[in-house]
């Protein structure tokens, strides 16, 4: 038997980064399974699975569209660092711990709004994630009514003992933003290899090599100055 968690758990936030952990309890018994063909639709067809296996199944459909380099729903997520699903205690509990910037409200809103889109005659490909995976969990309420899922999430949050950011300032588009300039800088250094060095300023020369020496030096593997 599984002892009852969460409920009064608040997130923890250091820098521009937060944290939350949910301990969810997977419905027992049977239900219609995931389509093989269609993974976004159940088929009464086929025989009756666990719940615990079609949210496995539903993990990876996810899990096989990372590994294909595809993009999801949940790349489209401007606030999420990670996330890991994890089925725990012999398939009775899911734990879902993730990192993530701003706040929880803004969080809960991207998975709701972003990691949830229903298919429309504008997006017929849409996938609703969050319904695939979290409907296979006790009391989900679907996340049409923010309020009912947000609370619903509260219920099986669970206090972090020890949370870790080891870039706490650092958001997830501060990292989309250097990794772009780094390679535009890489084009435009490159670029200036083709132009004769003896043309330009004295004061230009000496900035320039400055700080490609400095740039050379930096670690980084180390934080801070």
């Amino acid at each position: 038997m599984t002892t009852p968690l969460g409920g009064k758990a608040l997130s923890q936030t250091i820098g521009a980064v937060s944290e939350m952990t949910l301990l969810l309890p997977i419905k027992q018994g049977l239900t219609t399974q995931l389509d093989p063909d269609f993974p976004t639709l159940f088929n009464p067809a086929l025989p009756q699975v666990r719940w615990a296996d079609n949210l496995r199944k539903a993990l990876e459909l996810v899990r096989g569209f990372v590994e294909r380099g595809e993009i999801t729903a949940l790349n489209q997520m401007a606030t999420i660092h990670f996330a890991r699903w994890v089925l725990i205690d012999d398939d009775a509990r899911l734990l879902f711990s993730s990192n993530f910037d701003g706040s929880w409200d803004r969080y809960l809103r991207d998975f709701a709004v972003v990691a949830n889109r229903k298919p429309t005659a504008q997006d017929p490909k849409a996938v609703p994630w969050m319904d695939l995976v979290w409907r296979n969990c006790v009391g989900y309420p679907g996340t049409d009514d923010f309020q009912d899922f947000g609370d619903w999430v509260r219920k099986y949050q669970v206090e972090t003992t020890l949370f870790f950011p080891n870039i706490p300032e650092t958001t997830v588009r501060d990292i989309a933003w250097l990794k772009k300039f780094k390679k535009r800088f890489d084009a435009f250094d490159h670029e200036v290899q083709t132009v004769d060095r003896s043309q330009w300023p004295p004061q230009l020369v000496r900035i320039y090599d400055r700080f490609k020496r400095e740039a050379a030096q930096i670690d980084v593997m180390v934080v801070g100055e």
